[in-house]
């Protein structure tokens, strides 16, 4: 869908808060969802202001012909009941749902409606940036971004220039406010509050630094990168550096070398979701961290469930699942869908308390300190590669 497209800019603030915001069944129960949703309809009540302006009924202009996609037809209805009576696409953009409500005057420069949360910039009022914790909010205005220039009636459509500088980018005091943003699940299983229904996978993460990491983070003893595997000779074709890829920077490292790799799991035949986030060093070539993820508990019926892995800058890590023999144990690359029973040996622990315990034993009473290198149910290698994960090769 297109960067312009008003539901693509309504879903990403969905998906970045994230939790029970991200599901259609329980995002309503957030106050944010209201803000949200009430913002959308401004822009909605804007355009078709603008839309009059320009000699359009916004009530009549509705895309029609073969390119529609089946089922948003003007004559195709949606049932909201029992809060409202099924209506047709093209009813729903009547007049009379735009006065039920009444907006505030919009915000303009150079006062910004005296809002301790927007500043005036270049003659437009913008929303002041969370900026380093504990210090003072700062703007941000990303560089380059252009309006859309024409609007025409039907389908509408924009000028095809050249967007390559229309991005965002995060400065050094953004980029380390992410590093301390915690994440909090759920614990939602079908639409109810079960957090005793949850139980908890130690999933193995790899991660080989990736080519726009360009820092010279030993810089000190040497004029190379002692960390950049694109230094290394024989020895990382036969370890099996893969990383070949050159990413647009749109994603800048915060020069301590730390940041996060997202793993998570989605039900396959329940529905909820859990996500946990570990920390990675992005100087070394390669390094690797345990995090716990959980899934629904399996009863009877055995748990069905997805895991994915990305880090902070979107790039997929690829899953390897184990393939057990009578000599050794070895991975290879699956899809990530993973069917979870109570037969032992089980592959899961009943708490994140247990799960760890599994690993460690750290008492120095001649057992310890020990890591319990357990055969893992499932490795993410995220090594940048320029193809589609889930394909085997």
């Amino acid at each position: 869908m297109s960067v312009f497209s008003i539901e693509v800019h309504h879903n990403a603030v969905h998906n970045h808060i994230d939790g029970h915001f991200a599901a259609l069944d329980s995002s309503p129960f957030d106050p944010v969802f209201w803000f949200l949703h009430s913002m959308f309809h401004f822009m909605w009540y804007m355009f078709k202001n603008n839309q009059r302006a320009r000699g359009v009924d916004p009530q009549r202009d509705y895309p029609q012909g073969p390119t529609v996609p089946q089922g948003h037809e003007f004559f195709q209805q949606m049932n909201f009941m029992p809060l409202l009576r099924p209506i047709t696409n093209l009813a729903s953009f009547s007049d009379r749902y735009d006065r039920i409500v009444r907006y505030a005057p919009l915000p303009r420069c150079p006062l910004c409606g005296g809002s301790p949360y927007l500043v005036c910039l270049q003659g437009v009022c913008v929303a002041r940036s969370r900026g380093p914790v504990g210090g003072a909010p700062t703007a941000v205005r990303a560089a380059g971004l252009r309006p859309v220039v024409r609007v025409l009636r039907g389908k509408r459509s924009i000028s095809n220039a050249n967007n390559r500088n229309s991005r965002f980018m995060q400065t050094h005091d953004e980029a380390i406010s992410t590093l301390d943003k915690s994440y909090l699940n759920t614990y939602m299983i079908n639409g109810n509050y079960s957090p005793k229904e949850w139980v908890y996978l130690n999933i193995r993460v790899i991660y080989e630094r990736p080519h726009d990491v360009d820092a010279l983070f030993n810089s000190t003893t040497i004029e190379k990168d002692l960390y950049n595997p694109s230094n290394f000779k024989n020895n990382g074709k036969e370890m099996g550096l893969q990383n070949r890829v050159f990413y647009n920077k749109k994603c800048t490292p915060v020069r301590s070398g730390a940041t996060k790799v997202f793993v998570q799991s989605d039900g396959l035949n329940y529905h909820g979701k859990y996500k946990e986030f570990t920390i990675v060093d992005e100087r070394q070539a390669v390094s690797s961290a345990i995090v716990q993820v959980a899934v629904r508990k399996p009863s009877e019926e055995s748990t069905e469930a997805y895991l994915s892995a990305f880090d902070s800058c979107g790039r997929v890590c690829r899953p390897a699942c184990p393939v057990k023999d009578r000599s050794s144990s070895a991975y290879k690359a699956c899809s990530g869908s993973f069917r979870i029973t109570k037969e032992y040996p089980l592959e899961y622990s009943h708490s994140y308390e247990a799960a760890i315990t599994s690993l460690w034993h750290l008492n120095l009473d001649g057992k310890g300190p020990l890591f319990r290198n357990k055969f893992s149910p499932i490795t993410f290698i995220c090594d940048h590669q320029n193809a589609w994960p889930w394909t085997p090769k």
